[in-house]
């Protein structure tokens, strides 16, 4: 029982860490246009770059994929796969920038 418990704790902190940030970023403060146009700013940097890392996972899982196809390997082609759908994951992540700094 205990060592479920222990299993499960972590779990637990993060929803509830998750729920705390969730709560909190729903306050609407009236800000000044100069700090608007700077948490712009910062939203479209972080969107790009975001984008851009996206871009390079999935350029990354493209050749592993290919070498694991050359090599006749299927733990290589599934790395590949797998590295693809996180690179997937991080653009679409990306794609929703608008909705964090809403």
């Amino acid at each position: 029982m205990r060592t479920k418990i222990k299993k499960i704790y972590p779990s637990v902190l993060l929803v509830m860490l998750l729920t705390v940030v969730l709560v909190t970023s729903n306050v609407e403060i009236v800000l000044a246009t100069g700090a608007d146009a700077m948490w712009t700013q910062i939203q479209t940097l972080i969107g790009t770059w975001v984008t851009r890392l996206g871009g390079v996972v999935i350029f990354i899982g493209l050749i592993m994929f290919g070498l694991g196809w050359k090599n006749e390997d299927a733990d290589a082609r599934a790395r590949g796969v797998q590295t693809i759908i996180a690179g997937a994951i991080v653009t679409a992540a990306a794609g929703m920038i608008a909705v964090f700094f809403a």
